[in-house]
């Protein structure tokens, strides 16, 4: 039991170890939220529509921004047709925070242009979700910027998706990515006590130990609170862990010997 107690604690330690570095090194406490100095009035968007997704602005439009209880389901490694009309002389910039840090990195930037035209103008493009976007939940973020403003760095009336704006507005929606079902995105398979490989045909996925140590190496797969969802006694230098019960989102799979660890990510 002591032994148990003790890889437990040392798995959680790993866990919220990995959360930090992978996450941020400061996150913030909720989303970051772009500024606009003399408002939207005739400057903002009109429409969105993006799969499921159609939201057209409405009377609270200059006030209100979270819209995130209008979602649509993408699949990584596709593009999708996404079409926006805003008002005089707007851009547009459409964010996805796939890292979840809550801040829209300038990687994480889909699309921007401008083209603008008053009263309105109408933007029709793609939005490419990227092949190795793990399954999980998203925010997504359509600015309407004034002028040329929206991505370029050191735009001198603001820029990004946090950045102080002259005019415009924006809009929160939430995405949901989802993948090929059963093969899991697999992080850490570079460290040296253990690799993991999924079977594309099956829910299964092969764990190979390297130089088992002890008799006391165990396998343990939880989910990303840290609560104990399966232990395996490691037997051999290779165990088939079958995640076919598994609902969809992040699971941490650790091994542990008594003398070493090491951690691997799943996402299903």
């Amino acid at each position: 039991m002591k032994l148990k107690s003790t890889i437990l604690t040392r798995s959680m330690f790993l866990l919220f170890s990995i959360s930090l570095v992978t996450v941020s090194n400061a996150r913030p406490l909720v989303y970051c939220v772009p500024t606009f100095l003399n408002g939207c009035t005739q400057w903002n968007n009109h429409t969105i529509t993006l799969n499921t997704i159609n939201w057209t602005i409405g009377a609270t439009a200059c006030t209100v921004s979270d819209y995130t209880s209008q979602s649509t389901t993408l699949t990584a490694g596709t593009s999708y047709p996404m079409t926006v009309i805003n008002g005089a002389w707007c851009g547009c910039s459409v964010w996805i925070d796939f890292n979840q840090n809550q801040v829209f990195d300038t990687i994480e930037n889909l699309y921007h242009s401008y083209q603008g035209n008053s009263p309105t103008f109408t933007y029709n493009f793609n939005i490419a979700i990227p092949a190795t976007a793990p399954n999980g939940t998203y925010r997504m973020r359509v600015i309407g910027p004034w002028g040329s403003d929206g991505y370029t760095v050191g735009s001198g009336n603001g820029w990004g998706g946090c950045g102080s704006y002259q005019y415009g507005n924006f809009e929160d929606f939430t995405v949901t990515i989802v993948g090929s079902v059963g093969i899991p995105n697999i992080a850490g398979n570079n460290l040296p006590v253990m690799s993991a490989s999924p079977n594309p045909a099956t829910t299964e996925i092969t764990v190979t130990m390297n130089d088992i140590k002890g008799k006391e190496a165990k396998l343990q797969l939880m989910d990303i609170t840290g609560k104990l969802i399966r232990t395996i006694d490691v037997r051999s230098e290779k165990e088939v862990l079958d995640i076919a019960d598994l609902s969809k989102g992040i699971y941490i799979l650790h091994y542990a010997d008594g003398d070493r660890g090491q951690d691997i990510r799943l996402v299903k």
